[in-house]
């Protein structure tokens, strides 16, 4: 890879990187003599979602994840939400994903043969999990957490399926969040989009929330709203 270009290319395909390759899942390791920026592609014939690389030298120190917006199940249309976790680390790791609705309580989701709100989990060195919502369940949404023995890489990947074929319709991939007290996000509203967020409080005591929306365009004071009561282990998506 010469200095200032850039390679993007398949998996699998002809001409691509293992063109023999079918039905696979699994990890891709990459080498490079010095550091590169990537991400990955999963492409479909309707949709591009991005999946992000996990760096090999991470810490072996306990690792948490937070997923703030999940949702399973048949409302409208069918939601799936499908968890991806990479171990970049050369042992193998061990965790639970602990799923809970807005109010707090456990959500019971169903995985592969296990329905329960706790799903353990185990990958290889250099390994990853796939781990898929059943859409059939009844809905839910709430959040996630993720915790391991040492770090890990992850997304939630959020699809929606029609409700009459099962048919993917979109999908996107959410990284983990880490708590903030302060952040700022962009937002649009207009005839086109909408903007929606979703907040998990994960600690043990309630917070206030406030919002403040900074106009681009037009000057003078921003609109405020809040302060809201948010309660400990509850989560919000408006």
């Amino acid at each position: 890879l010469p200095p200032g270009h850039q390679i993007a290319t398949y998996v699998s395909g002809p001409g691509q990187l293992f063109p023999g390759v079918r039905d696979f899942r699994g990890s891709l390791q990459v080498f490079s003599d010095i550091g590169i920026p990537a991400v990955a592609l999963r492409s479909s014939s309707r949709t591009l979602t991005t999946l992000p690389a996990a760096a090999m030298n991470q810490s072996f120190d306990a690792a948490t994840l937070y997923f703030s917006h999940v949702l399973m199940g048949t409302s409208v249309a069918l939601y799936r939400s499908t968890v991806v976790l990479t171990n970049p680390g050369f042992f193998p790791v061990n965790g639970t994903i602990r799923f809970f609705r807005s109010d707090g309580t456990p959500m019971v989701v169903h995985l592969g043969n296990q329905s329960d709100s706790v799903h353990p989990f185990a990958i290889g060195a250099q390994g990853s999990a796939f781990l898929e919502s059943d859409p059939s369940q009844p809905y839910e949404q709430g959040y996630a957490i993720v915790e391991a023995n040492h770090a890990v890489g992850g997304a939630v990947i959020l699809s929606q399926h029609d409700p009459t074929s099962g048919a993917l319709l979109t999908e996107v991939a959410v990284t983990p969040s880490a708590p903030n007290r302060k952040f700022l996000v962009y937002v649009e509203s207009g005839d086109e989009f909408n903007t929606g967020i979703a907040l998990a409080n994960v600690q043990t005591t309630a917070t206030n929330l406030e919002y403040v929306l900074h106009p681009n365009a037009a000057p003078g004071e921003p609109a405020h709203s809040g302060p809201v009561s948010f309660g400990a282990g509850r989560q919000s998506a408006a």
